[in-house]
């Protein structure tokens, strides 16, 4: 497919856990949507809004808008010219973290096609070791994990069995203070899902 343009500007919301793996994914959409990139064969509706609809939307977020490949590709860059009042406007919205009706922006059905994947940040937890900028979820984690880990990763896929959320149990009720329900740790299912709940624990507990 070339690289025509769409009568309707679109919008290309993209997200991540951090910054730089922010920036690694808008660089990983741009060599997608660049010429001979494997996103050049799909329609630019397509592409965006499988990206908003089939992806996590997470805390570092970024949203471009053109009516080409070309277009997004240059608005990744920061090089892109003037967009759409109504689209900015609900790039704004997503920047600053607001909840969109996605197919209300894309406007019904659709194709969902394959994307670019998610570069992730990993980072080394020894056990025992703390720092004092890990949230609760993350420095337990690296006591009892057999393996490096991610938002996305799952618990069981990182060594989380049931012996394990025992003890993850035994430390959250010594840190807060109060008793945990362990049927609640057993419905969550990623790492993210755990640094959520560990923090509303924590506020709960305050």
């Amino acid at each position: 497919m070339t690289d025509e343009r769409t009568d309707v500007p679109q919008l290309l919301a993209l997200s991540a856990e951090t910054p730089d793996a922010l920036a690694a994914l808008a660089r990983a959409y741009a060599a997608y949507l660049a010429p001979g990139g494997p996103g050049a064969a799909f329609a630019l509706r397509d592409i965006c809004r499988s990206a908003a609809m089939r992806r996590q939307h997470l805390k570092h977020r970024l949203a471009v808008v053109g009516r080409s490949h070309a277009e997004l590709i240059d608005a990744l860059s920061g090089t892109g010219g003037p967009a759409d009042p109504a689209m900015t406007e609900i790039a704004y919205r997503y920047h600053a973290g607001g909840a969109l009706d996605w197919d209300e922006v894309f406007g019904g059905e659709g194709a969902f096609v394959p994307l670019p994947t998610y570069p992730w940040q990993t980072k080394r937890y020894w056990p025992g070791e703390q720092h004092d900028e890990d949230d609760l979820a993350t420095w337990i984690l690296g006591r009892h994990s057999r393996t490096d880990f991610h938002a996305d990763s799952t618990l069981a896929d990182i060594g989380i069995d049931s012996l394990a959320k025992l003890q993850l149990i035994i430390e959250l009720e010594k840190r807060i203070g109060r008793e945990v329900d362990l049927a609640a740790l057993d419905r969550l299912r990623t790492v993210g899902d755990l640094r959520r709940w560990t923090s509303e624990l924590e506020v709960a507990a305050r």
